[in-house]
């Protein structure tokens, strides 16, 4: 049995290791391998309407990322108490620092319009995600600090 100190660590461990392993990739393909395949296959099975992609994009933009912390803040409080909300504000704020500090050293092009649709073009880094950063420093936290048992 784990006890959450350990998981912690554990998690801290293989998401540092995904990291490196996507920076890597980044520096020797010009998208992440399959990347373009999975999105065109997936964009198959969901309606051409984007509203449902803007939608899980927007959540994590300002001001809904902060609604999106405030819900963490107090599903943290009623799970662990006092503690847990101050480290919930720590996991989204060092996420959020980490996702712009890796910017400055990463950029990985986003799918061309012409190989997969898109609902709004952007010339911003594909890497990290920022919707991906903020939904791992809230529904991630909130997982780990869930997790009784490994």
């Amino acid at each position: 049995m784990w006890n959450s100190s350990k998981s912690y660590k554990l998690f801290l461990l293989v998401f540092s290791l995904v990291t490196i392993f996507c920076i890597v990739d980044i520096s020797l393909f010009d998208y992440f391998p399959g990347d373009v395949t999975i999105t065109q296959n997936l964009q198959k099975f969901f309606p051409s309407n984007t509203l449902w992609a803007d939608s899980i994009s927007n959540i994590a933009k300002l001001p809904y990322s902060i609604i999106l912390l405030i819900i963490t803040m107090i599903a943290s409080f009623f799970i662990s108490g006092i503690i847990a909300v101050v480290l919930s504000v720590i996991s989204f704020v060092g996420l959020s620092l980490l996702d712009k500090f890796i910017k400055v050293f990463v950029f990985q092009a986003r799918p061309s319009v012409d190989l997969i649709s898109v609902s709004t073009i952007s010339t911003s880094s594909s890497f990290p995600s920022t919707s991906g950063v903020v939904y791992v420093a809230t529904f991630g936290f909130l997982l780990l600090l869930g997790a009784k048992f490994w």
